[in-house]
């Protein structure tokens, strides 16, 4: 019982001196009263190391734990939202299920993402922090494709741009996040520019080609310049501190799973409203004009090319802004993330959640980012089951998983 009551609430074998007198302790462990005080005074009638268990974060005057809190607040929240889900399944009755596609469908999905450190260990919280970068890569990518009609082979670019500035930032001491997300923009605009004005040229095959030569030249840079790229070893990639919270007192893995995670997804929730906006408004109404026919866009008066000029660059900002986070929990930027095989990846993503609606880059990132962890560590031909799925995906679920859920298409793209 007593090893149970441990593992249950996370507590070190050395707070009640399990290695010393451990046996007896779990013999008379129903003598233990639930008072931090009645627990001392045992430890020194049995002569017990203590091992400064009176400075351990989880015991107080109160007898409680950091663990059990956590546990606490999670079933409140859980109460709460249950109770919220209620009223708006009843809701949803009376307007005929549109009220469930359009407002509760992402609510879910963002409530997962919230509420995923209560519910998960560190490896798959630090799993999720990836998902959210891909996640924003992917609206961008998804604007091009999805509603241009753009398919870009080579947006792996705009991440190793991310991703690199972050190294370069971070390796001359400018560990400011938000800065290093402003540099990152900037540089990443400034970069999409001059491609995307040679790329929107052509249209098909040819605009995916072009896109995967310029990704391919610049991995080719970041490999052979050594002196400026860290070659095949990289830059190395340190975590960024945040304007909003002193993140001193905090290891690592307690900035990532803590205040780090919720920023990303303050970020995340920002600009999938802000592309929503975007694909609302007159200028998603006219890139989906020249998705569906070009020319008659431009009998109508649209300018086909800067409307794909500003859909291209809107998509490289949202690729460099990926690229950072993505790139943090990893703590290195290396050569190959700019690889054919990186963009290929993305594409998965895209077709796995669904280029077709909305919300489909957002469930295709967190599903492939997850069965991909959970493939590697069961077998080394990962990317043989990954072939199958996708055949699957393309012949069962040509619009994706997202498509199949929203089946009146209120998040259609």
């Amino acid at each position: 019982r007593a090893a149970t009551f441990y593992k249950e609430f996370s507590l070190p074998k050395n707070f009640i001196g399990i290695q010393s007198g451990g046996d007896w302790l779990i013999d008379q462990f129903d003598e233990v009263n639930n008072s931090a005080q009645n627990l001392m005074t045992l430890f020194h009638q049995k002569n017990l190391p203590t091992h400064g268990a009176q400075e351990e974060l989880y015991v107080d005057e109160k007898f409680h734990f950091a663990n059990l809190k956590k546990v606490i607040y999670v079933n409140i929240i859980g109460s709460c939202v249950g109770l919220l889900v209620s009223v708006l399944l009843i809701w949803n009755l009376k307007t005929e299920g549109a009220l469930l596609a359009i407002i509760l469908t992402p609510a879910l999905l963002f409530l997962v993402i919230f509420l995923f450190p209560f519910i998960a260990g560190p490896h798959y919280v630090i799993l999720m922090f990836s998902a959210m970068g891909y996640a924003i890569a992917l609206l961008g990518l998804n604007l091009l494709f999805g509603y241009t009609g753009l398919l870009s082979l080579g947006h792996a670019m705009f991440l190793a741009i991310g991703a690199y500035t972050a190294g370069y930032m971070t390796s001359t001491r400018i560990m400011n996040f938000e800065l290093i997300l402003v540099v990152a923009v900037a540089i990443g605009a400034t970069v999409a520019v001059p491609i995307g004005l040679l790329c929107i040229r052509y249209v098909k095959i040819y605009f995916a080609m072009l896109t995967l030569a310029f990704s391919m030249l610049l991995y080719s840079f970041l490999f052979k310049f050594y002196h400026l790229t860290g070659g095949d070893e990289g830059i190395r990639i340190k975590v960024p501190t945040l304007t909003a919270w002193d993140l001193s007192g905090l290891d690592t893995l307690s900035v990532l799973t803590g205040p780090l995670y919720y920023y990303v997804f303050a970020l995340l929730v920002l600009l999938t409203a802000l592309m929503r906006c975007l694909t609302g408004s007159s200028l998603g109404l006219q890139l989906r004009a020249i998705r569906e026919n070009q020319q008659k866009a431009e009998y109508l008066g649209v300018n086909v090319k800067r409307y794909r000029l500003v859909a291209f660059v809107i998509a490289a900002v949202y690729g460099v802004l990926g690229g950072v986070i993505i790139a943090i929990p990893v703590g290195l930027a290396d050569p190959t993330i700019a690889y054919w095989v990186q963009s290929g990846n993305l594409i998965f993503m895209l077709l796995l959640g669904g280029y077709t609606n909305f919300l489909g880059p957002l469930l295709g990132a967190v599903v492939f980012i997850f069965f991909q962890d959970q493939l590697m560590s069961i077998t080394e031909y990962w990317r043989l089951t990954f072939g199958v799925l996708l055949v699957m995906i393309v012949v069962f679920f040509p619009n994706g998983l997202m498509a199949a859920l929203d089946r009146r298409r209120w998040w259609a793209t």
